[in-house]
């Protein structure tokens, strides 16, 4: 990917993860702050093809040792060894060495306007955000169990002069927790999403929340 593109893909990651409560992973919580996924279990199993239909980059991933600590506190995640990591002061994007594949985390005080309009709110964030891309198509929503909205998107990333346009593949999940919004948002190129599907799947599992850390960084 040329800089400008890899530029403009970080940006619209970071927009997305960017105060809005868009792009949302729902977990229930069990002790300590360790989160677990609810029912469906396995929100990538729609991202798993034959193997013979899998494509090639990112086909090798190992998750780092150790799980990524944000500063403020409120959440840690395992996160794929080498990936680079941006982070600010509610949010980290990790990136793959090669661009193929993208996952962020973010945190915002839901305030007083999410309530019963929560997936309002995150579908038209959403589409505020990846909307006017190329070959854009939102996937059916699902709305239960309360409070949380999560949908599947497409889009094409832009051409460049030393690479074609390539189809984009994401997956969004809304949740509003004990007043505070957390996010994970997962992005990759559609011929590669065979290849990612068990390592964003564990890195979904993993993620550890504290919602009063996240409130007093979020003050």
């Amino acid at each position: 990917m040329s800089q400008p593109n890899r530029a403009k893909q970080a940006a619209l990651l970071f927009a997305a993860l960017a105060g809005t409560g868009l792009l949302i992973f729902l977990f229930t919580q069990t002790q300590a702050g360790k989160l677990v996924p609810p029912e469906p279990p396995d929100p990538f199993a729609g991202w798993r093809v034959s193997a013979s239909a899998a494509g090639t980059g990112a086909s090798t991933i190992t998750l780092a040792a150790e799980p990524y600590h944000h500063p403020s506190g409120a959440f840690s995640t395992l996160y794929p060894e080498g990936w680079q990591i941006d982070e600010s002061e509610d949010s980290a994007l990790f990136t793959a060495p090669d661009d193929s594949a993208f996952f962020g985390v973010n945190f915002v005080a839901a305030g007083s306007t999410v309530g019963n309009s929560l997936s309002a709110r995150a579908e038209s964030d959403l589409r505020a955000v990846w909307g006017d891309l190329p070959g854009f198509a939102l996937q059916p929503a699902s709305t239960s169990p309360a409070d949380y909205w999560s949908a599947g998107f497409v889009y094409d990333q832009l051409p460049t002069p030393d690479q074609p346009a390539l189809a984009m593949k994401g997956l969004v999940i809304t949740q509003l927790r004990e007043g505070v919004v957390f996010t994970q948002t997962y992005l990759a190129r559609a011929s590669l999403v065979n290849n990612v599907a068990g390592v964003f799947q564990a890195i979904y599992e993993s993620l550890v929340i504290d919602s009063h850390a996240a409130i007093s960084d979020s003050e």
